[in-house]
């Protein structure tokens, strides 16, 4: 049994006897001077070492754990890595091509070395007591620090000692000890790197929580016969240094082997039996089992690619998709074509509802045929945009497009909330299946819908933060950005994002150039610095840190450019037409707010007078946008009363769509405005007199078509968002009063004296420099109408300059208060563009030494409340409690939906479905508040939410007990 080295055996009040070769005195020798066997392992597994134990008839050894997950490993690798993936991942790792897999298989079946210690044995004081009493297991009593030693990090020590002894280069530096913080982050956090003594010796400096004598044999053995039952590739052992870009592809798949393999059912089914000796012939037999049994384990569980059809030529087009392809969709065939050959970045730029996401699809199909594609996901930057994406991406999962059946999701904190993904929950075959695609062909929730794993199906819709989480140090970092791999990411309303979200997003991009992942960017309005910016991060992944500046990019609009994933180069710019080509007219029109003074330029007296044609004879719908909750409300408020207090007027139907109501209230509310105002042909009764208010949550992504769109001020890129919004679709003869050119009304704050104010109700909503940007540029228009597609590039840029110092042909205080609000804004892009640098990860690198330094850096450095993918959101979620007369607490005046306790899971459903987002300050410390159930701590659902008290109104609004809130299902929650 023994093999020759020296074992350290450092315990209080003397050595164990069981150390018996121990030499006191002397020096441990270091790692990687040990002798090990040169014809293979040694020794037997010990069965008693359990790997799991909980819900099963018995304990179920570690080794048999360690084999199934490298089992699953290679089922996995054969979905997330085609030929030319699997070529370039062992190029970048010098090893032989038919190595890579086998290679990748072992290091998944180590991550659980780190069990074979006293602490994770402890876990199950009666298994544990058999090991102790065995003279080679003896150990000292382990303190309550050892006992808090995790199995992930202990994999990352042991490995560290035993990877050196099978051929892999010792040091900090060296190999042995990134693959070992490799698989020691397997539970989703990367641990610190180990300093030189630790690497030396690290059982002497972790004393009794990685144990001696048979602890270190048979850490050494498991890796052994691991390795030797694996076989071929897995006796490789790397040429050179570990490149950042397949840190997280290999990292995830390690996480998501383990989680298949633990699956209870899956162990059961291959428990040994009595007398079971773990030899070699009986552990191949066991491994050649779960190598058979992998394949189906990942597809049931929704693992499996994607496989599209290829993409269509332009006569094959109306077939696929439904109608005649638009030029931007033409051009995108025919360049695809003959451009992207392999994977790449490509960017669109194209006016709303000029078939972007046609046109995503389609980039998809292609990067299909040429780059392994085997998934797709769209990233957006709301959940309203993303539940919206989630229903098209349904429509397109069709024979159409896919050669198989793929597993399809929505991930955003409420996603089991959208209708669509409850419809196909229902239409499925078991109360257990939830996830399907058009065909129901279905996946387990269990497996798919748990924790993040949404992240990992094939086709899905998802709020933008679901990725953006991948360049900071949160947990499971490295499985975010792996979930991408194989797969075609889109961006899109990429000028959505602020400063901050920017940096997170080019972080990102580097990412996923380094990676060889397709990327999609689209926008409606890309200012021409942000798509320089775009275009130089990828392509700065592809070719690496030291590559030479970009020339400047001119962004196509609308039109499209490609970036080489393979050389980085950047294609010509392909401008095209647009079949949406109109005239804006823009209406400038000066409005105070209430307090500074009421007539004619009241901002709510204004929008009545604009609207008020409305109630006649022809009607019409129209939207008006605002730039806060409050406002909308108020607006909300006035427009209802003025239209129903008119004797003998026909009744205007007002609307209210924010996002401060319970979830299930909004989500009712956005499927009826989309059913109304939608496409025609959706179904949907499209009323003859409406006016919608609403705030930005209507802007991207929402197929809304309105005959006129009254706007608050807001920067250029984002009105013409709204615009976007308006005479939409081809819908016969508009009314006379509002004509048949799409006109947008914009609100321009003033003083009672005509000078331009931003108003305080506004607050940081958008930046003033902005704003007074847009205001001017607008005030240039004249009357003059906007040519859309052909102006809106110019005035896009022309708002998001950098030459912030001049204020153009502003002069004297006017031109000096411009001047001013530029500095105060590129100060503040400055600023948190620079703060994100300190807390994302960093890029990615050709040689990796140190994964804590480079892809964690939680050191004390940075601050947790950094670690966010949005600065300045809504922080908080309240749940309105009602108290009934009888002393019972329930969810709904009725006291229908009670707050139960304990919850089930249809009461977490129920209770999430009540939930609205606030301001931290409007939950934090609140006198109405309830304190939550113990339990909910530890529900990462539940523990952030805020229980606030009230009751029923004889108004029909709820009410907080200290009178600061009220609530009803038309106007939502107001502060008072």
């Amino acid at each position: 049994m023994g093999f020759g080295w020296l074992v350290p055996c450092p315990v209080p009040g003397g050595l164990l006897s069981s150390c018996g070769w121990l030499n006191q005195g002397f020096d441990v020798q270091d790692s990687s001077e040990r002798a090990v066997p040169a014809d293979g392992p040694t020794g037997t597994p010990d069965v008693r070492l359990w790997g799991k134990h909980r819900e099963l008839p018995g304990p179920y050894p570690v080794v048999c754990h360690l084999l199934d997950t490298a089992a699953m490993a290679g089922a996995l690798f054969d979905e997330w890595f085609g030929a030319a993936a699997a070529g370039r991942l062992a190029s970048s790792l010098g090893v032989e091509p038919g190595a890579v897999r086998a290679m990748v298989m072992f290091w998944a079946g180590l991550h659980d070395i780190g069990k074979v210690t006293p602490p994770f044995q402890a876990k199950v004081p009666d298994l544990y007591k058999a090991l102790i009493g065995d003279p080679d297991y003896a150990t000292v009593s382990l303190t309550e620090n050892e006992r808090g030693f995790g199995h992930d990090e202990a994999t990352m020590w042991v490995l560290a000692e035993v990877l050196p002894q099978l051929g892999y280069a010792a040091g900090r530096s060296g190999l042995g000890h990134v693959v070992a913080q490799l698989l020691g982050a397997h539970h989703g956090r990367v641990h610190r790197s180990l300093d030189h003594d630790d690497l030396r010796r690290p059982r002497a400096c972790k004393g009794a929580a990685m144990g001696w004598g048979g602890w270190e044999r048979q850490a050494f053995v498991h890796a052994a016969v691991l390795r030797a039952v694996i076989g071929g590739g897995a006796q490789s052992v790397l040429a050179g240094p570990v490149p950042s870009a397949v840190v997280p592809p290999l990292a995830g798949l390690v996480v998501v082997a383990d989680w298949l393999a633990s699956q209870k059912e899956f162990i059961i089914a291959r428990m040994p039996g009595h007398g079971w000796g773990a030899t070699i012939p009986e552990l191949q037999a066991h491994f050649d089992e779960a190598v058979l049994d992998a394949p189906a384990v990942v597809a049931e569980a929704g693992l499996a690619r994607a496989r599209f059809r290829d993409m269509p030529t332009p006569a094959e087009f109306p077939q696929r998709f439904g109608f005649v392809p638009n030029q931007l969709q033409a051009s995108l065939m025919q360049g695809l074509a003959r451009q992207v050959n392999g994977p790449g970045m490509l960017l669109i730029t194209a006016p709303p509802g000029d078939g972007k996401t046609e046109a995503a699809q389609l980039a998809a199909l292609r990067f299909a045929q040429v780059a392994e594609v085997g998934g797709m996901v769209f990233a957006l930057p709301t959940m309203a945009t993303t539940d919206a994406m989630f229903t098209r991406l349904a429509q397109f999962c069709g024979d159409e497009h896919l050669l198989n059946s793929a597993s399809i999701a929505l991930v955003h904190g409420m996603s089991w909330l959208n209708s669509d993904f409850a419809k196909l929950a229902a239409g499925s075959v078991s109360p257990n299946i939830v996830v399907s695609d058009a065909r129901a062909v279905a996946f387990s929730s269990e497996w798919l819908r748990g924790g993040r794993r949404g992240l990992l199906a094939a086709i899905g819709a998802l709020t933008i933060d679901q990725i953006l989480a991948g360049v900071l140090p949160m947990r499971h970092n490295l499985l975010r950005l792996s979930a991408l791999t194989g797969k075609v990411v889109v961006i899109d309303e990429a000028h959505s994002y602020g400063p901050w979200m920017h940096a997170l997003l080019l972080r990102l991009l580097t990412w996923l150039g380094a990676m060889r992942v397709p990327v999609v960017v689209m926008s409606a309005t890309l200012s021409g610095r942000i798509a320089h910016s775009v275009v130089e991060a990828y392509r700065r992944g592809v070719l690496g840190p030291g590559a030479s500046a970009l020339e400047p990019v001119a962004a196509p609009y609308p039109g499209w450019l490609f970036v080489d994933g393979d050389t980085g180069e950047v294609g010509a710019p392909v401008t095209v037409g647009s079949g949406r080509r109109h005239q804006l007219q823009v209406e400038l029109i000066p409005v105070t707010r209430a307090q500074d003074s009421a007539g004619e330029r009241d901002r709510l007296a204004v929008i009545a007078d604009r609207v008020a044609d409305v109630a006649g004879a022809e009607g019409g719908c129209v939207l008006v946008c605002c730039n806060t909750v409050a406002e909308a409300q108020e607006t909300l408020d006035y427009l209802d009363d003025f239209f129903n207090s008119e004797d003998g007027s026909e009744r205007v139907t007002v609307r209210l769509l924010h996002s401060r109501f319970q979830a299930l209230d909004r989500s009712k509310i956005t499927d009826a405005i989309q059913l109304d105002f939608g496409k025609p042909g959706n179904g949907g009764e499209r009323p003859v007199r409406a006016v919608v208010v609403a705030t930005q949550v209507v802007e991207q992504s929402i197929d809304l078509d309105f005959d006129l769109v009254i706007s608050d001020l807001a920067p250029v890129a984002l009105l013409f968002q709204r615009a976007g919004r308006c005479q939409r679709h081809r819908r016969g003869k508009r009314p006379v009063w509002i004509g048949d050119q799409p006109r947008l009304v914009v609100l321009d704050p003033v003083k009672p004296d005509g000078e331009y104010e931003l108003p305080r109700q506004w607050g940081s909503v958008y930046y003033d420099s902005l704003l007074r940007r847009t205001r001017n540029l607008l005030a240039q228009q004249a009357e003059a109408p906007i040519r859309v597609p052909e102006d809106v590039q110019a005035m896009v840029d022309g708002v998001y300059a950098d030459e912030f110092a001049q204020p153009g042909n502003l002069t004297g205080e006017e031109g000096v208060d411009q001047w001013r609000a530029d500095l105060e804004y590129h100060g503040a892009v400055l600023a948190e563009t620079q703060l994100a640098e300190n807390v994302i990860i960093d890029e990615p690198r050709r040689k990796l030494t140190n994964l804590h330094a480079g892809l964690w850096k939680t050191d004390g450095s940075v601050d947790d409340d950094l670690i966010v993918t949005r600065l300045g959101a809504d922080s908080a979620r309240v749940v309105l409690v009602f108290q009934q007369g009888d002393g019972r607490q329930s969810l709904d005046a009725e006291g229908k939906a009670a707050l139960a306790q304990p919850l089930t899971g249809e009461g977490v459903r129920t209770l999430m479905e009540h939930t609205i987002p606030v301001p931290g300050s409007w939950a934090v410390g609140h006198a109405s508040a309830l304190q939550i159930p113990a339990a909910w701590e530890t529900n990462p659902l539940l523990r952030h939410i805020a229980l606030i008290q009230g009751r029923a109104g004889a108004d029909g609004r709820w009410h907080a007990d200290d009178g600061s809130l009220t609530y009803d299902q038309v106007t939502g929650l107001r502060h008072a």
